[in-house]
């Protein structure tokens, strides 16, 4: 059975590959983040039947007249295990060095979707950072990997109900 963890880190690598990279960082990560979660929790739920937590990075700017407000600058997933993951940058546990200290991670618990249109920017826009971003392209490439793990998933809880055989005197 293949590793929770190392399949989305597979997801990730073709992400990065189908996307590309700007300045080191995933293409993915600089404007389709928000739409990036959306598929991969909608693929998720239709393998497993069970749902993923949307989680916003949230960070403060001060505005000119000196006023602090609050905005998204990040969408991630938190997965069943509590680890997070993002499309572009894989697994990370919930307090790495990707995350930065002046940030704070705000789980959306139930999903609602007019927030993630919201802390998104819009789900439908464009990505000028991304320009190749592809939403169905994505979802291919997320289905793949994710129907893969469900597949290895149900195939170890069917061998676990296997009777073991005891070897008799012969």
């Amino acid at each position: 059975m293949n590793n929770l963890h190392d399949v989305l880190n597979q997801i990730r690598d073709e992400v990065n590959l189908a996307f590309g990279l700007l300045d080191s960082q995933p293409r993915v990560n600089k404007g389709p983040c928000g739409i990036s979660a959306k598929i991969f929790r909608e693929v998720w739920r239709e393998a497993f039947g069970t749902d993923l937590i949307v989680v916003f990075l949230m960070k403060r700017r001060a505005l000119a007249n000196g006023t602090v407000v609050p905005y998204c600058d990040h969408v991630l997933l938190r997965l069943p295990d509590g680890f997070l993951f993002d499309l572009g940058c894989g697994v990370m546990p919930a307090r790495s060095g990707e995350i930065e200290d002046e940030a704070t991670l705000e789980d959306m618990n139930i999903y609602d979707h007019e927030l993630m249109e919201q802390r998104s920017y819009g789900l439908t826009r464009s990505y000028p950072k991304c320009p190749d971003f592809n939403a169905e392209r994505l979802r291919q490439i997320v289905r793949h990997g994710v129907t893969a793990l469900a597949q290895d998933t149900m195939m170890s809880q069917a061998h676990a109900r296997l009777p073991s055989r005891q070897l008799g005197n012969s």
